[in-house]
């Protein structure tokens, strides 16, 4: 989804529910529901704000409470804790440079 870059440490800061909403009303489908599959990190955010919407909880929260806690899963989460952060290992951009580690989950 297009937008405005975000500060450094969050470059998807400007990506809000009001954006999300705006940009679903003006763009066509690129196929008609139930006969295509795409992977789309756009379709997993607006799962994520429809769970937390349903859940009426941040989807960090739903998914510790409902899948990675029951799961035994401690070190998985959306914000890294120091000792996450000693083994993070970064992405790249398509064009090599280092992209910055910065938080992934956005408040509503």
């Amino acid at each position: 989804m297009p937008h405005e870059a975000g500060p450094d440490n969050d470059p998807f800061a400007t990506i809000t529910r009001d954006a999300f909403a705006a940009w679903i009303k003006k763009e066509p489908l690129l196929f008609a529901p139930d006969t295509a599959v795409l992977y789309s990190n756009f379709g997993f955010d607006l799962l994520a704000i429809s769970l937390s919407a349903a859940g009426k909880k941040p989807c960090p929260e739903l998914l510790k409470e409902n899948v990675t806690g029951p799961l035994g899963m401690n070190v998985t989460g959306f914000t890294l804790g120091d000792e996450q952060k000693k083994r993070f290992m970064p992405g790249h951009a398509p064009d090599g440079r280092r992209c910055p580690m910065f938080r992934l989950v956005q408040s509503s």
